[in-house]
């Protein structure tokens, strides 16, 4: 368990608190992938079909707006933390143990993202917080974003999930700390995409609640209440609606994100060719990705963005990937993974959060940890059967 923990924390470098160059942490994840792809899995087609949207998005980048090869291979950086998976299937890790090292990775994370947000006002940046995240403007003030934001809310629906069969205490501790991480960070879509998800899963489950089970609940809604009250939370909802007023919607002409929208769909590619293969991810040294930096970007319209960027193949994989782990048959212990990737689904509209920085390591626990479960959930009733009918 501290294995995977301990190497987690390296490639992500330790939520961006130790300044482990890149080429490290890619060597480490290639590494992963050297010793772990000859193994049997089940995402080979949305794997490879990634692959080859990446490598075409890079050429088409190349031929159209200048970049190099090597510079877009530099610039994917992050997204290569998917190939953890393949150390995962390497070491043939059970599902306890990766998921204990999922709880501690999730703890970790909320522990840290809350001691920074509290600490940042006082000119500590232990996480290497960028410039433009500090000081925000808007009336809600610092808006963190932290490697692996992935941990927190796969954390809400771990907890979710994990309380409702077993009751302990740290699986509610775990929702409370994933929503208190949620309302600090201040999406509006993040916050409604829970929402949405947490009805599905009541209507999903059947879940039907013991007074044991409805003393418990109504002890976690006194306790989400009292977050509701901090006063962090409430300038974050003040923002959030002081957003709304001053027309930072997609019914405003002005808003950004409209504006962004117009732009990538009349003005920015050259030809259906470079919109089908994408214009490339910009790589932050290049000159075009200066060009980026100074213009409209693609993060604000999440997997539609990343198509813009890495072209529909790309995508298409992505979202591959993501529906098997949403239609594996798993017992309900392990329904979180689904939950999850639902949630991002939802909130990968106008969010980035499906790729944001970190994130794709969360991906490669993600798919591992359903991988293990759907196999055990079919071994469970294959068993089922012969024990029923024994002639068989």
């Amino acid at each position: 368990m501290l294995y995977i923990v301990f190497l987690f924390l390296i490639i992500n470098t330790f939520f961006g608190a130790v300044p482990i160059p890149n080429n490290v942490t890619v060597i480490i994840l290639f590494i992963c992938w050297a010793v772990g792809h000859k193994k049997t899995f089940i995402y080979k087609k949305s794997f490879n079909l990634i692959f080859i949207g990446l490598v075409c998005s890079s050429i088409s980048c190349w031929y159209y707006r200048g970049q190099t090869l090597l510079e877009s291979f530099q610039g994917l950086f992050y997204y290569y933390g998917i190939l953890f998976y393949f150390f995962l299937k390497y070491k043939h890790f059970n599902l306890i143990t990766v998921e204990k090292a999922l709880t501690v990775l999730i703890f970790a994370f909320d522990v840290c993202y809350i001691v920074q947000f509290h600490l940042i006002d006082y000119g500590i940046n232990f996480l290497n917080i960028q410039d433009w995240m500090l000081n925000d403007k808007e009336i809600e003030g610092n808006r963190l974003r932290i490697m692996s934001s992935g941990l927190y809310n796969l954390g809400i629906f771990f907890g979710l999930v994990k309380f409702n069969k077993t009751k302990k205490t740290l699986y509610a501790i775990m929702i409370l700390l994933g929503l208190y991480v949620m309302f600090l960070s201040g999406f509006r879509q993040l916050l409604a995409s829970t929402a949405i998800v947490f009805v599905f899963n009541i209507y999903k489950m059947r879940i039907r609640f013991k007074p044991k089970q409805i003393a418990f609940m109504a002890i976690i809604g006194f306790a989400v209440y009292y977050i509701y009250q901090l006063p962090e939370v409430q300038a974050k909802i003040e923002g959030m609606i002081y957003r709304n007023e001053i027309g930072a919607s997609l019914n405003n002409k002005s808003y950004v994100r409209v504006l962004q929208l117009k732009f990538y769909l009349n003005d920015f590619f050259h030809d259906p060719i470079e919109w089908f293969f994408g214009g490339g991810l910009p790589y932050y040294k290049s000159a075009y990705g200066a060009w980026a930096d100074r213009n409209y970007q693609v993060v604000d319209w999440g997997l539609l963005g990343q198509s813009w960027a890495l072209g529909i193949l790309t995508v298409v994989g992505f979202l591959m990937f993501s529906i098997k782990a949403i239609r594996l048959k798993v017992a309900n212990e392990y329904m979180y993974i689904s939950l999850w990737y639902i949630f991002l689904l939802l909130s990968s509209v106008t969010n980035y959060e499906f790729m944001r920085n970190g994130n794709f390591l969360v991906h490669g626990i993600a798919l591992y940890i359903v991988e293990l479960a759907a196999k055990e959930y079919k071994n469970e009733r294959k068993n089922i059967i012969l024990n029923n009918h024994p002639s068989l």
